[in-house]
């Protein structure tokens, strides 16, 4: 399918979603063409405000078409790019016609060269793993240590920390995920006391999480309100050498409840947030 754009009324065009294989078209340099859409989040990934996921580029620009009458002539467009994608697939299925439509989708992508598409590498190509991060689930409700239940991480309290992961190459096996505090995290504000899990096997184009039995960090209680907590995390697999690594921030809730009558003194001081 060649990419299209969203139209005023909101519409997304097919190539706009991440379960086809949408094309962008290049020049004779493989250079994006000044007309063609592309992806800004990627071939694979669709994190983006949009939602685009454009896979592989092939050439768009001077394309020897037919046209009405029996001749020919040079034309530039997506719908140029698009039929050697699908021709390369075709050739594909006839070389090997065991091939899921998954598998054709990871061996364009895995073995395109700066994006563009390489159809006889894309024959003969062995197919890796490909893991990518997606998103990250907070919990406090754990079995052994709950806490309120709000699904925020509060002072004091143990929480669950579970990824989500994506594949989009061959089966990844006995995937993994490791969680630690930022390389210079103040060790004071948290312990992880469960620093590795393992999420089991993922197939291509499939996704794994692991909110039954996450990682576990200890906050201490003694955080101030609103102070973000930076960790890390990797993501790897025992059949691949690919390590995913990345960071992120959580940010800590220290909260007090003023409830009913209150008697004497007391100070409200700005490192929680007082809730009357």
């Amino acid at each position: 399918l060649s990419d299209e754009k969203v139209d005023p009324s909101g519409t997304v065009f097919p190539a706009c979603y991440s379960f086809v294989l949408g094309v962008e078209a290049t020049n004779s340099q493989n250079i994006k063409a000044s007309f063609s859409n592309y992806d800004p989040s990627g071939p694979v990934a669709y994190n983006n405000k949009h939602g685009y996921n454009y896979e592989i580029k092939a050439p768009g620009v001077n394309i020897l078409s037919t046209i009405p009458g029996g001749n020919y002539r040079n034309l530039n467009g997506t719908s140029m790019a698009t039929p050697m994608v699908s021709g390369a697939v075709a050739i594909m299925k006839s070389n090997n016609s065991a091939l899921t439509n998954d598998e054709i989708f990871a061996r364009i992508i895995q073995s395109s060269k700066n994006g563009v598409l390489q159809i006889k590498d894309a024959i003969e190509y062995d197919l890796k793993p490909s893991l990518f991060y997606q998103s990250t689930v907070v919990v406090d409700t754990l079995k052994t240590n709950p806490g309120d239940g709000d699904f925020l991480p509060d002072a004091g309290e143990y929480v669950g920390i579970s990824f989500f992961v994506k594949n989009s190459g061959s089966k990844a096996e006995n995937v993994y995920a490791k969680l630690k505090l930022g390389e210079f995290e103040d060790p004071s504000v948290a312990t992880v006391v469960t620093d590795s899990i393992n999420l089991g096997n993922i197939g291509i184009y499939g996704t794994l999480g692991h909110t039954e039995n996450p990682l576990v960090l200890s906050i201490s209680p003694n955080v101030v309100h609103g102070r973000s907590i930076v960790l890390e995390y990797e993501i790897g697999a025992t059949n691949t050498n690919q390590k995913v690594k990345g960071s992120f921030d959580l940010r800590v809730t220290n909260a007090e409840e003023l409830v009913g009558i209150l008697s004497g003194e007391k100070t409200l001081t700005s490192d929680k947030l007082w809730v009357v």
